[in-house]
């Protein structure tokens, strides 16, 4: 028996990748083994909900396959960043009993909470985060409807995905946030299952059974890249998006992760993470060309515009 000491200091993080080298302990962990976590949320900077989903996606995946977990958070309750760290779930999803001592107000249009989806309630979780990718984005249609698209593919993946062979038997999390001030968008989806490069070299219908893991990552936003199962077109219309919005796209799974800025991806390797997870920032106020992106005819369809006046209405206030 071992007992894993893990430490997290939200205050000296800057990359996700930083989160995955002090998270990689965790998936070595068996049912034999005991894992104490320090989570430290004194912080001066801004605390992303995209970071702290990592640490309750990690946690959660040690409760899942029933390995022994504890530890202790240090904060200042009075804290702006502790308060918001509680507003999106992070100590009801850790199991820990914290107070709030505002009444909460509708998060929607401006962020979602850290949540856990599965093939049952994808649909509504991706609606919240569609209020948040469409109805503030101040672009033509045709753009906002790519972002959808390209969102609910990203989604779709996890299901269909990181539990083969069990198809649609995938779950996952997933988190985004409004900044208005800045002008873009935050948001993350991860999964703890078995990665982009089972995926796509065990599944029987693949034809890319002989690549490593670097080729799989490297693969995995180039179009027509599939498994044998979809299209193999979600990743690359997001990264093709991204590219033109000047945003950031970094797809991480195992020891590799490909990183999408400036127009330009690059590839490295890190620590392990098991499964995968895919960050966007998106600048909301950069257009984008979605005829270079989507197939050749593809035309919007004639009730959409209905359909996000019906479904979208905003409140002003975090609490």
């Amino acid at each position: 028996m071992r007992e894993i000491k893990i430490h997290i200091k939200f205050n000296s993080y800057t990359s996700h990748k930083q989160i995955v080298t002090d998270l990689t302990p965790i998936f070595t962990a068996s049912k034999e083994d005991k894992v104490n976590i320090q989570i430290d949320l004194n912080v001066d900077r801004f605390l992303y909900s995209d970071f702290l989903i990592l640490v309750v996606a990690a946690v959660r995946h040690l409760r899942a396959n029933e390995i022994p977990v504890s530890g202790n958070i240090k904060c200042n309750p009075d804290n702006d960043k502790v308060k918001y760290a509680s507003r999106v779930n992070f100590f009801k999803l850790l199991g820990l009993d914290y107070k709030e001592k505002n009444a909460r107000k509708s998060s929607k249009g401006k962020f979602t909470e850290l949540t856990p989806y599965n093939n049952e309630n994808v649909d509504a979780i991706f609606n919240k985060i569609r209020a948040i990718l469409i109805a503030n984005v101040e672009i033509i249609l045709e753009v906002q409807q790519l972002l959808d698209y390209c969102m609910y593919e990203i989604m779709d993946n996890v299901i269909n995905h990181s539990a083969l062979p069990l198809k649609y038997g995938g779950n996952g999390w997933c988190c985004a946030q409004l900044f208005p001030q800045s002008n873009e968008i935050r948001l993350l989806i991860c999964d703890t299952g078995i990665g982009i490069h089972k995926a796509l070299s065990q599944h029987p219908k693949s034809k890319y059974k002989d690549i490593n893991e670097k080729e799989a990552i490297t693969l995995c936003s180039q179009k027509d890249v599939t498994n044998g199962e979809g299209m193999g077109f979600g990743l690359f219309a997001t990264s093709e998006f991204i590219k033109q919005n000047g945003g950031e796209m970094t797809v991480y799974s195992g020891k590799h992760f490909a990183h999408t800025s400036n127009g330009q991806v690059t590839t490295g390797s890190g620590m392990y993470w098991q499964g995968t997870f895919v960050y966007l920032r998106i600048n909301t106020q950069n257009s984008v060309d979605y005829k270079k992106i989507m197939p050749e005819g593809h035309s919007l369809p004639d009730d959409y515009q209905f359909f996000l006046e019906k479904t979208f209405g905003f409140s002003d206030d975090l609490w």
